[in-house]
């Protein structure tokens, strides 16, 4: 118990100004949730395509978590501009 108030008070202390945060991390942090209800519908057939081309599975893991990560991100991205769009994506 006494780390987890340890790390939440270092984590508290982290300032997040620059401009990684403000173009990347936070704008993705909007969308997390979105991607998270839909990286399962997307997971299944990108992990096939993806092991049909490779059959190392350390390949075929890292390459297809990234494919459904930035096809998720994209999509969720694109579904954050309709009306009404945060009851999708958060």
């Amino acid at each position: 118990m006494l780390q987890t108030v340890a790390y939440f008070l270092v984590i508290r202390k982290i300032k997040c100004d620059g401009w990684f945060y403000k173009m990347f991390v936070f704008p993705l942090s909007k969308l997390s949730y979105g991607m998270y209800l839909m990286h399962m519908f997307v997971l299944t057939p990108v992990f096939a395509m993806v092991s049909r081309w490779s059959s190392s599975t350390p390949v075929v893991m890292v390459a297809s978590a990234l494919i459904t990560f930035i096809f998720c991100a994209l999509l969720c991205r694109l579904i954050s501009f309709l009306p009404k769009s945060k009851y999708l994506v958060g």
